[in-house]
């Protein structure tokens, strides 16, 4: 019995020792497998209706040509609210030498309006009393045609001049002198339907 006990012991411990190295022998790995790191890819989340910035909202497209604002109002001819018409003589010439009128024109309004400061447009007239002596209608100053677009507060000027004699349709040459006494240059300015006047007093000596 005693030597039955005893083999029976030595098997349980043999088929135990079997057992324990067949396990190390399955979970046995290669040491450079166990020293050797791997490496790993690491994803970062998107959204998917955004850029990948965070920022949710689209950007706008730059505009790529300037906004077009209102047409502006086509200039009109100065009315006598908008502008003034003035004439500057000497005080005091001498009689048959020639006489500078200079006509100044000058804004009033805060609108942009026209005036045209030729022959075409603007009429000089020397008149003694009630007489007629010499007008721009018979003997046109250069330029025929001055249109100018004033703004506000916008001034202007045209010299004309009278050679001191009379005038005649046509401008023939060769007419009386004025006599010495007191004359007035009315000015008159007719553009697009609106009239500006201006007038002066002088005296020749």
């Amino acid at each position: 019995m005693l030597v039955l006990a005893l083999l029976l012991v030595a098997g349980i411990g043999l088929g135990v020792w079997a057992i324990v190295r067949a396990l190390d022998a399955g979970t046995a790995t290669d040491p450079e497998a166990d020293t050797t790191p791997v490496a790993t890819e690491s994803v970062t989340p998107t959204d998917p209706a955004g850029d990948g910035t965070g920022d949710e909202s689209p950007t706008e497209p730059e505009p790529t040509e300037p906004e077009i604002g209102a047409t502006p109002p086509i200039p009109t001819a100065c009315t006598p609210e908008e502008a003034t018409l003035a004439v500057v003589t000497p005080s005091s010439p001498r009689a048959g030498a020639t006489v500078g009128a200079s006509i100044e024109v000058a804004t009033t309004g805060t609108t942009p309006c026209l005036v045209d400061l030729g022959s075409g447009a603007t009429t000089v007239e020397v008149l003694s009393g009630e007489d007629l002596v010499w007008t721009s209608a018979h003997c046109a100053f250069a330029p025929s045609e001055r249109r100018l677009l004033l703004g506000e507060g916008a001034t202007d000027s045209q010299l004309v001049t009278w050679p001191g004699s009379r005038s005649v349709e046509g401008c023939a040459a060769g007419q009386a002198t004025a006599e010495p006494g007191t004359y007035r240059v009315v000015v008159t300015h007719r553009l697009d339907g609106q009239t500006l006047v201006g007038e002066s007093t002088f005296s020749l000596s």
